[in-house]
């Protein structure tokens, strides 16, 4: 009997350091998916700093750059960039500026993101 007993309590440690160990590991799995999100973030916020590479004399961020043939090319076929332009373009007093300049920009940074 004494060594069912010593057994038992044997067990009872052994299953206590698994849920401990259980839980420890679950913790570690939150804790990276955590930082996998941070990163995420991290890489969306530099991405959306850089996303307006182009500036026109009148401060007007663009996405593009409409005199080199390369970004021509990239906003006709990015439709998001285009929509937007045509929704902000009109609201936005910079970019008639930097147009009656002779600069054309495509991809308008809107004035409240």
């Amino acid at each position: 009997m004494i060594t069912i007993k010593v057994c038992t309590a044997v067990l009872a440690d052994i299953n206590i350091n698994k849920i401990y160990n259980s839980n420890n590991d679950a913790y570690d799995n939150y804790s990276s998916s955590f930082d996998k999100y941070e990163s995420y973030y991290s890489q969306r916020q530099n991405r959306v700093e850089s996303e307006y590479k182009y500036k026109g004399a009148s401060g007007q961020e663009y996405q593009y750059d409409l005199s080199d043939p390369i970004d021509k090319l990239n906003y006709d076929l990015d439709l998001k960039a285009k929509m937007n332009d045509e929704l902000n373009a009109p609201i936005t007093p910079n970019v008639d500026l930097d147009r009656g300049l002779g600069q054309y920009g495509g991809g308008i940074k809107p004035l409240f993101e």
